[in-house]
């Protein structure tokens, strides 16, 4: 569990929260964690999204669960909204598109091309069948509101995305 700033730990046994610690690196201070992500061996990696003069300066952290430290992995040129890992240890992060990365080297091994026509409203999971579920935004109004967010599924395998249905709510953040 996370805000921005801080790290928590869950215990389902006993339904309790332990605060670990603030995000930090090395140098001191770090941008607002906008979302983490643990793998099946137990690393948790995590995003930051800012705005820099050459554009979004997103970057990839191994957070140290512990002790909430953090250590720069690579950069990521897309607004982060979600993390997550496939069933293989592969890295997907979902922003204005979504793209499966190597968690260490941050190299694009995958980009789903049909991602595109949809936005990202706030986060992606991927469950143990390998497959990704993703939260999106609904049609923008004339107003410039959007409808209810949808989920839509995403087989890593054939790239093939299926659109589920609508939330029935607007400005899902988590999964």
């Amino acid at each position: 569990i996370h805000t921005g700033e801080t790290l928590f730990s869950y215990d389902p046994t006993t339904n309790t929260t332990s605060r670990v610690g603030d995000f930090f690196v090395d140098r001191g201070e770090l941008e607002s964690m906008v979302d983490i992500a643990i793998d099946r061996e137990g690393r948790l990696y995590g995003g930051t999204r800012q705005a820099g003069s050459q554009g979004n300066e997103n970057r990839i952290y191994q957070i140290d669960p512990a002790t909430a430290r953090c250590t720069y992995r690579f950069s990521y040129d897309d607004t982060l909204h979600g993390l997550t890992f496939l069933p293989d240890g592969r890295l997907v992060i979902a922003g204005e598109r979504v793209s499966v990365v190597d968690p260490v080297s941050g190299t694009q091994l995958v980009e789903f091309p049909g991602a595109n026509a949809y936005e990202t409203s706030g986060d992606i999971v991927g469950l143990p069948d390998g497959l990704l579920y993703w939260t999106v935004r609904g049609e923008r109004r004339p107003d410039g509101s959007f409808a209810s967010d949808g989920m839509v599924r995403i087989d890593p395998a054939s790239g093939v995305l299926t659109y589920l249905g609508s939330a029935a709510v607007t400005r899902i953040y988590g999964l």
